[in-house]
């Protein structure tokens, strides 16, 4: 009787030492683990493992090892039911760790981040992936706290644990986690490590994580960055980066956020017209007619649609396949540079200088194929010489000056940090191309000078953009540099006066710097007329010196241009002040 007795005992204690270690939060807090599998491009399993939610929105963290060039993964959760992981929504390697979210169901149980970190003896409770009705804890005690981040921490804990248990959570006693586990040296290994959750929760998606090699390693589409600026760059760099699939996936992501933005509808017509089938096409249209739609300006909606038509006719006529070609050529010669950061820095107007030197110097073009995500179905062609090579370094050195100019007017931190990626890009082409490069850095403190003491010599001010473009378009100091240097000259003055003209209206109602407002007080003449006029001059000039210059290569595409193409904008704000004149007779005669 005493022996049975004496075992009941036993038993009443064992049950006593399992309810301490097993929180009455742990049934409910166990629904939030789940067990994940992760597979490959041939669809087969590559690795499963463990994870567990951190909102009720589907978000979840894991182990990064787990998603390292997986194409798709899924979710078990604690009822057997097979959830998709839709989204990355950030991940770090060096600390094995990676946030992500998955389709929801209804209801989502999932684990409250704790606000403090645990202390050095602390109980802390392993929570393990169960499909069991009842849930059961391992605990072990904190040894060390490591700090790693702004309120991040690294534990470790007395606790053997294994394969089994990685990424699952680390609790404290009031039932919210801490952190997540990670592998051990060895299954006999008596600490083990857990990273902070907090930390895990604090990953996100930057504009710049087009560029990290760890996310591009994940097959699965990523999420957005937070805010639709951010986010618009992350679209542009990304379509460099990812396939056709999972940027058509951010295209619509980035629609579903900002349902309003015109750009987001005609990327995605853009991308559907280079499909080019009718399912498509009507797909385009769609989604041009949306743009038009949801502008706030009507009349630049229509411009922005007719641009990116007019773009898309010019790659079907065959005899501007080769500007095409210099163009897509530039783009990688950019990122050959400097990476997708360099691409964001692209300016199709570096095209015009490409054509201009090749055809003077009559250069050969490697030419090669490639895919572009902007245009999956079909091989695009680039054509990279000296003058692509050239031409790209003056296209960084004028990006980095206008991120810059755009710090100091703005403060905006994101173009400053821009501009600091590419000190090494200015400091090596500064040593290549001192004369250019200086004569850049003198623009720019100039035009800062005149704008800050209101010049009112527009001929001056003008001037200025025209001295420097003459330096860019003065490739090399030999036979053709002055005929170059005067061709740049009044290029440089054209380009200037017509930005002044475009941006009349408005720096007049806002009250900021524009010499043609002093232009306007002194002339009699009406300043469309007096624009028009100087504006003529000055191309005529430039066109002048190019006929002068022994160009027979590619003549007709920089004829096209210097005659035709620089007058388009000219021609939509004529179009534009027409309308907006029309619209205020109706409204004089209505009334």
């Amino acid at each position: 009787m005493k022996k049975v007795l004496l075992i009941l005992m036993c038993c009443m204690a064992i049950q006593s030492v399992h309810a301490q270690d097993t929180p009455k939060w742990a049934d409910k807090a166990k629904k939030a683990v789940f067990s994940i599998v992760t597979y490959d491009k041939e669809n087969k399993i590559k690795n499963t493992g463990n994870g567990f939610y951190i909102d009720n929105n589907g978000t979840a963290l894991s182990d990064y090892s787990l998603f390292e060039d997986a194409e798709r993964a899924v979710i078990i959760n604690a009822d057997g039911k097979e959830l998709p992981v839709t989204r990355i929504a950030g991940a770090n390697s060096m600390y094995d760790v990676i946030k992500f979210r998955t389709e929801t169901e209804k209801k989502i149980t999932a684990l409250k981040v704790a606000t403090q970190p645990a202390a050095v003896g602390e109980t802390v409770y392993l929570l393990p992936y169960s499909t069991q009705k009842a849930a059961t804890c391992q605990t072990g005690k904190v040894t060390q706290v490591d700090t790693i981040a702004d309120k991040a921490y690294y534990y470790t804990l007395t606790m053997t644990t294994s394969d089994k248990t990685v990424s699952c959570p680390i609790m404290n006693a009031n039932g919210e986690v801490l952190g997540l586990i990670q592998k051990s040296a060895s299954e006999e290994d008596k600490e083990s490590y857990a990273i902070g959750a907090s930390y895990g929760e604090s990953l996100s998606i930057s504009p710049l994580s087009a560029n990290d090699i760890n996310l591009n390693k994940i097959g699965i589409a990523k999420a957005l960055p937070e805010t639709e600026d951010q986010a618009l760059v992350y679209l542009y760099m990304s379509s460099s980066q990812m396939d056709a699939k999972n940027y058509l996936a951010t295209l619509n992501d980035f629609l579903q956020a900002y349902p309003n933005s015109t750009e987001g509808y005609t990327r995605r017509a853009g991308y559907y017209m280079n499909i080019g089938d009718d399912e498509h096409n009507a797909l385009a249209e769609a989604d041009l007619k949306k743009a038009m739609d949801v502008s706030g300006n009507k009349t630049e909606g229509q411009y922005n649609v007719a641009k990116i038509i007019y773009s898309y006719c010019i790659n079907l006529e065959e005899g501007k396949k080769a500007y095409q070609a210099y163009y897509c050529g530039l783009c990688r010669q950019l990122k050959s540079n400097c990476g997708t950061k360099g691409q964001m820095m692209l300016a199709y107007d570096m095209t015009f200088l490409i054509v201009l030197l090749t055809g003077l110097y009559e250069l050969p073009n490697e030419k090669t194929k490639f895919t572009c995500a902007l245009h999956p179905t079909q091989k695009r062609i680039a054509w990279i010489n000296d003058a692509t090579k050239y031409a790209a370094d003056m296209n960084l050195i004028l990006a980095y000056h206008n991120l810059i100019d755009d710090w100091n007017d703005d403060r905006s931190y994101t173009k400053k940090a821009f501009a600091k990626m590419l000190d090494k890009d200015y400091t090596r082409i500064m040593s290549k191309y001192p004369r250019q490069v200086g004569a850049i850095e003198e623009y720019m403190k100039k035009t800062g000078d005149v704008e800050k003491h209101q010049e009112t010599n527009l001929d001056l001010v003008a001037g200025l953009t025209g001295e420097m473009v003459a330096e860019v378009f003065c490739w090399k100091e030999d036979e053709w540099a002055e005929e170059l240097r005067t061709m740049g000259f009044y290029m440089g003055k054209f380009i200037y006066l017509m930005d002044a003209y475009e941006d009349y209206d408005r720096d007049k109602k806002k009250n900021c710097y524009n010499p043609l407002t002093f232009v306007q007080e002194e002339q009699a003449q009406d300043l469309d007329t007096w624009c028009r006029l100087l504006l003529t001059s000055m191309m005529s000039e430039c066109a002048k010196s190019f006929e002068r210059l022994p160009i027979l290569l590619h003549a007709d595409i920089l004829r096209n241009i210097l005659y035709s193409g620089v007058w388009s904008k000219y021609e939509y704000l004529q179009i534009k002040k027409r309308r907006i004149e029309e619209k205020a007779k109706k409204k004089e005669h209505k009334q």
